[in-house]
């Protein structure tokens, strides 16, 4: 099923049945796309009940049907949207945070929400578990998915701010999820990677035909727009998920010189959006523990940054810029180091490091001091892809290059 590339839209993609032992779960993969525009920080996995989807029987423990659902807020005794547990330190503390869908027949309660203790390989009866990439025998991380959670409701609030007014349940007009396919193929783990790369790599397309393509067809017409491409193909590797279900294709082209130099020149800098590694940012550097707060016995893990060469905005005035991890502290100082070294005259510029006044979502590393928003000083737009490239020179553990103003960058514990 295809997005209609307005508003706030939830796609999933399906990929198949995954099995552990007599305990199985839908497995797919899941992209937001805004006014049709991929945001890259709300991708990933996502488990639900297996199927084939029914929405005409009330507790019937399937996953829903393949179609377009809008989305509501929820405030129920397990799930809200709002205020929802900060507790850092007891996974599936209630309130979890959620969301719910819509118009789902004779099902209720049906939700997003975290993959949650003590059913961490599924924690559906219908349900959408957000999660990060897994094998058939993988448990849901309670902490990765609860961010992940946060992370849609973040969006869903920036998208469609009156619907977050009241406690009350309200439609989010204009935001929707659109869950694409019925697959009851089992899934091994080496199809795994193929079959997500490429749902997530390209956007969801309108059928061309009501008749289901064959895997003739559909290598047809994928060796059909290689060849209109004009590259000489060096490898070709084709993988399905099943009879009339083209997973993925892996093309290895002959470079030619001006392409070579091309992608040497691409690689110094980040592309906007770009993350390094190419993982979310929980997946790399854990999830955090606490709000760390002035006064907490955790404030005195935090040093202060009086490096001279980096400027710290401290648009505060309570020096909460400087406050820091001392991991995190090593890398801006090496950071710093290589920016003078690139640009003389330009120094590294925070903006934001340590959190005490609640100015990000819940589970944001700013408030453990182990991540930092950075520019340059004078600042200058056209620099920060190169400087994100910098950081990642300089051993930051997860660089992205967020948005036009600031790359955020951030560490392990």
């Amino acid at each position: 099923m295809p997005i209609t590339k307005q508003g706030w839209e939830l796609h999933v993609r399906r990929l198949g049945i995954q099995k552990k032992g007599a305990a199985t779960r839908t497995y797919g993969t899941y992209q937001v796309y805004i006014d049709g525009f991929p945001k890259p920080e709300l991708a990933g996995h996502i488990c639900e009940a297996v199927g084939p989807g029914d929405n005409s029987e009330e507790d019937n423990g399937k996953r829903v049907e393949a179609e377009t659902y809008p989305l509501w807020t929820q405030f129920g005794p397990t799930y809200s949207t709002i205020d929802y547990s900060e507790d850092l330190k007891t996974p599936g503390k209630l309130h979890m945070p959620g969301v719910l869908l819509g118009n789902t027949g004779k099902r209720t309660a049906i939700l997003i929400h975290p993959g949650h203790p003590p059913r961490l390989y599924l924690s559906s009866i219908g349900c959408f578990n957000p999660t990060n990439p897994l094998k058939s025998k993988g448990v849901m991380d309670f902490w990765d998915s609860r961010t992940r959670v946060i992370a849609l409701i973040d969006s869903l609030k920036a998208f469609a701010p009156n619907a977050f007014l009241h406690k009350v349940s309200t439609r989010i007009d204009g935001a929707s999820v659109v869950v694409e396919g019925e697959p009851m193929n089992v899934l091994t783990d080496a199809m795994l990677a193929d079959a997500a790369l490429a749902s997530l790599s390209a956007p969801p397309a309108a059928p061309v035909s009501s008749t289901p393509p064959t895997q003739i067809d559909l290598l047809a017409e994928t060796l059909g727009a290689l060849g209109r491409s004009g590259q000489s193909i060096a490898k070709l590797h084709v993988n399905y998920l099943d009879s009339t279900s083209l997973a993925s294709v892996n093309v290895d082209f002959h470079p030619s010189t001006a392409a070579v130099a091309s992608a040497a020149a691409r690689a110094k800098e980040l592309m906007l959006g770009e993350k390094v590694p190419n993982q979310s940012e929980v997946n790399v550097c854990g999830p955090i523990i606490k709000k760390i707060k002035r006064g907490d016995p955790e404030f005195a893990i935090l040093v202060k940054n009086l490096n001279g060469n980096i400027e710290f905005k401290d648009e505060e005035g309570t020096g909460a810029d400087r406050m820091m991890s001392a991991r995190l502290r090593d890398g801006l100082d090496r950071l710093a180091a290589h920016v003078g070294a690139e640009w003389p005259g330009v120094t590294l510029r925070v903006t934001e490091a340590w959190d005490e006044n609640n100015e990000h979502h819940g589970a944001s590393l700013h408030y453990e001091g182990r991540a930092a928003d950075v520019t340059t000083s004078p600042r200058d737009g056209d620099k920060l892809g190169r400087l994100g490239h910098l950081a990642v020179d300089a051993g930051l553990d997860w660089v992205f290059f967020e948005d036009s103003a600031h790359v955020h960058v951030s560490v392990k514990r």
